[in-house]
């Protein structure tokens, strides 16, 4: 029942702005067709003047798109936290609407409109928009507030002074959104270990080691929670500070990554809509890679091998076969003969890069036709498919073999708080020829400043250095 309500908490926030959107639109329509009415004041018949249809509705379309573009821009459509002080948000947003609306309304016209924008069916659209959708976030913040009851936010609160603790649970006891619990800060390691998937946020409360910190930071990264810390305390250098409200009090949230909530939404938009178009223009290549490989050597089409996800998951990491069948590692493939001669090859000169990745250099096991083709990555196209399915993303850093992520040292395990890579930021700066420890600084960097534009540079750059045979 709670993850049922959590999913449906959260589809509710999904579509609010959707909504917010057409709400708009009907707001238009009445005022609209109200125009048209002339007997709307006893006694006064008003003259209907010429409205163009087409460049009414234009207007209408971009003001609801402004309007949302301004609610996102202050923050209005939470995804998945609680949501504080909401109608002063939108009450906001409104204002700043209208008064846009109205100056493109006004000083549009000659410039994007060849007619004038009716000024009795602003001032009603304005005026319903107000009321409609206020009626219908009241509706939809009763329900917010219902499921939100039934499932709680989990609090954790890891404290160094209990006095402390106790007044601050006593602040959020009228809170029934929140579901309280606090440790001591000297239970806190083994702790976060077992159970940190039992809660949804967890707060530093007092005065915090910044080694402690930085363990406490590392495991919930892992588990994508989210990280408050409230007190005088030490700053991580790899994390994001955002003030924010954790009712009724202010914290700073420690956050891994700027990818988060609605982020997190346009990234996932994001790669689907290139995974796509990439798939429909690289269906001839997918044929004539299939052609080759059978006609080069015997055995499957693609490559499935186990990698490590975000969170430690296993996932199914596919790849056009570049390998003899007999030299591929993996149960389905050479078993132990391709393990052993994938061992010998680590330990010998042809490996050009030393733990705890190998990069082995005119290898033996390729077949013919991936000794002209490797350098162009075109074995990597199939991931396109894992993109669709979430188990990887476009950008992010690389994904490893379970046996390699065991050798990571603990600050390369913050690599695994977010899902793997098609392309990555590290390989723009120089492909294989970085140690891991360079590789994994540049892919944290990242991790910090991620934005749709920072993607795209990486994609357009990766291209590059394919074509440059880097």
């Amino acid at each position: 029942m709670k993850k049922k309500s959590r999913n449906l908490l959260l589809y509710m926030r999904l579509f609010r702005p959707v909504l917010h959107f057409l709400l708009i639109f009907v707001s238009f329509y009445l005022a609209y067709r109200m125009r048209f009415h002339t007997d709307l004041i006893p006694n006064i018949v008003l003259r209907i003047p010429y409205i163009s249809f087409y460049e009414t509705m234009f207007f209408s379309f971009i003001s609801a798109l402004l309007f949302v573009l301004i609610a996102f821009g202050r923050w209005l459509y939470e995804l998945v936290k609680p949501i504080h002080g909401y109608y002063s948000k939108f009450l906001k947003s409104w204002i700043v609407w209208v008064g846009i609306i109205s100056f493109l309304a006004y000083f549009g016209y000659g410039f994007v409109f060849v007619n004038w924008i009716s000024r009795f069916i602003l001032f009603w659209w304005v005026i319903f928009s107000l009321l409609i959708i206020t009626i219908f976030d009241i509706f939809h913040n009763i329900v917010n507030s219902r499921l939100e009851r039934i499932s709680p936010y989990k609090l954790l609160f890891v404290y160094s002074n209990r006095e402390l603790f106790d007044s601050i649970k006593e602040n959020f006891s009228n809170y029934a959104i929140y579901n309280i619990n606090g440790i001591d800060l000297s239970e806190v390691k083994n702790h976060l270990d077992e159970s940190s998937d039992d809660y949804d946020i967890v707060v530093s409360l007092g005065n915090v080691n910044k080694d402690i910190l930085q363990e406490m930071v590392d495991i919930i990264r892992i588990k994508w929670k989210w990280f408050y810390n409230i007190s005088e305390s030490y700053f991580l250098e790899d994390l994001i500070y955002v003030p924010e409200r954790l009712w009724p009090i202010l914290a700073f949230e420690y956050k891994p990554s700027p990818l988060d909530g609605w982020n997190k939404v346009w990234k996932r938009f994001f790669d689907i809509s290139l995974s796509l178009f990439w798939l429909i223009f690289a269906l001839p290549v997918f044929a004539i890679i299939w052609i080759l490989i059978k006609l080069d050597s015997n055995g499957p089409v693609f490559y499935i091998q186990k990698r490590v996800g975000r969170n430690w998951v296993l996932f199914d990491f596919i790849k056009f076969r570049s390998m003899y069948m007999e030299m591929c590692v993996g149960e389905n493939y050479g078993w132990d003969n391709a393990e052993k001669t994938y061992d010998n090859l680590i330990n010998s000169e042809l490996n050009s890069r030393q733990w705890p990745l190998a990069k082995i250099e005119n290898d033996p096991r390729v077949t013919k036709i991936w000794r002209i083709l490797r350098k162009t990555s075109l074995d990597e196209l199939p991931q396109l498919f894992s993109v669709l399915k979430w188990d990887m993303s476009l950008v992010w850093p690389r994904p490893h073999l379970p046996k390699e992520v065991e050798k990571y040292d603990d600050w390369h395990k913050r690599l695994l708080s977010i899902k793997p890579w098609i392309t990555w930021y590290s390989q723009v700066f120089g492909r294989d020829k970085l140690s891991f420890d360079e590789e994994a600084k540049l892919d944290l960097y990242y991790i910090q400043n991620r934005s749709v534009f920072l993607d795209v540079y990486v994609i357009v750059s990766t291209f590059k250095v394919i074509f440059a045979g880097r």
